[in-house]
């Protein structure tokens, strides 16, 4: 028996630290303007630099929404949203208030995309409230 509790315990510490050694990960949807991310740190000042960091690696040319990835959510990687009206099923807004982060918005078009643009003026991480 205190083998079996021993095991048991065992594979329980050792699955929590291989998810705790997961990095954070951008998935960009293929489809539209959105970005998954996949493995957030439970820190909100440490997701918000992440996405800034990531944000000014890749620049969007559109207003880009993000949301947590999940089974749910990665759906809209490679699939649009449903436009079948009322009977319609998979719609992004379905996952706001679980899986939404927040919004990047494009203000206008930038000659440069760091000339008159300022990503931290141009990021709204509004959805869960995070400030900036």
């Amino acid at each position: 028996m205190k083998r079996f509790l021993f095991i048991l315990l065992s594979i329980f510490l050792f699955s929590c630290r291989e998810n705790k050694e997961r990095g954070i990960e951008f998935i960009p949807s293929n489809t539209m303007s959105l970005i998954l991310i996949k493995n957030p740190p439970e820190n909100d000042s440490i997701l918000k630099l992440n996405i800034k960091e990531y944000l000014e690696n890749n620049f969007p040319k559109k207003n880009t929404y993000l949301y947590i990835y999940n089974d749910d959510t990665s759906y809209f990687i490679n699939h649009k949203e449903d436009d079948e009206g009322p009977t319609g099923f998979y719609f992004l807004y379905n996952y706001k208030k679980e899986c939404g982060i927040g919004q990047f918005f494009v203000e206008g078009e930038c000659p440069n995309q760091w000339e008159n643009c300022d990503i931290i003026t141009n990021m709204a991480i509004s959805m869960n409230q995070i400030p900036l």
